[in-house]
């Protein structure tokens, strides 16, 4: 009985496991920016480690140093204090802390960019650079092809929670996973203007090849714009207007 009891609450771990890594990949799907993906990750990682707060930052290669692009806090927790005493009393203290301490949080995060390794912070001893009122911290490098260009971390200052390797392991896929998202747009943005840089070449063809051919073309393209406008079109259905108006009489070249 006692083993299947053990069994069974593997298995429901497991699943919870599963859950929340589906969850991390689902939420990485229809990203149209990069500043989408770190918003993102940083909301993410706060629910997932219940954080106090988590940061991403960027590498600036020119002076090795990182550089924060988007931060997110825990909310108001349950108790007697208004919003206005805990941000006066916790939040802006603490933050204060970590400004205070800037360079050697930055000596700290460019140690873990060296290593490529995730660092788990599980009780903070006051002597590794992370300010004093911090209690746990994780810090877990982004890496595309082998290099790293930003880095995930996640803080608790104010809550008895204590970041386990179970929420490193989380956060890691989700740097990971942050990581892919932001590969994937550069790699859709390179082609998407590789295919657009070609496209413009035929329209130059087109235009050569008669000025009638130039004049319609470009009141076609007007026209479908206007009618693209008016029911609604996106940014991106409105480009393809854009170049169907010009390409429309591609045959012209021959």
């Amino acid at each position: 009985k006692r083993r299947l009891e053990k069994l069974n609450q593997e298995l429901l771990h497991k699943v919870e496991e599963l859950n929340i890594l589906n969850e991390i990949m689902s939420k990485f799907t229809a990203i149209s920016s990069s500043t989408d993906v770190f918003k993102r990750a940083v909301d993410i990682a706060l629910a997932i480690a219940h954080a106090d707060l988590t940061r991403f930052y960027v590498i600036n290669e020119a002076v090795q140093e990182p550089v924060e692009v988007s931060s997110a806090a825990a909310d108001l927790p349950p108790g007697s204090l208004s919003s206005a005493t805990y941000e006066t009393r916790l939040v802006r203290p603490w933050t204060q802390h970590i400004q205070n301490s800037r360079p050697a949080m930055s000596a700290l995060i460019m140690e873990v960019v060296s290593d490529q390794i995730p660092l788990l912070i599980a009780e903070n001893p006051g002597t590794n650079g992370l300010p004093q009122g911090i209690k746990s911290a994780m810090i877990v490098p982004l890496k595309i092809r082998e290099t790293v260009f930003g880095v995930l971390t996640a803080f608790v200052s104010q809550s008895t929670k204590r970041f386990t390797e179970k929420d490193l392991y989380y956060l890691s896929f989700l740097a990971q996973s942050a990581a892919h998202a932001i590969e994937n747009l550069a790699l859709y943005e390179n082609i998407y203007e590789n295919l657009f840089a070609t496209l413009y070449a035929f329209v130059k063809a087109v235009e050569a090849r008669d000025l009638y051919t130039q004049q319609h073309s470009s009141r076609v393209t007007g026209l479908s714009l206007i009618l693209g406008r008016h029911l609604g079109c996106s940014k991106e259905e409105l480009d393809i207007l854009n170049f169907a108006g010009h390409l429309h009489d591609i045959g012209k070249i021959g």
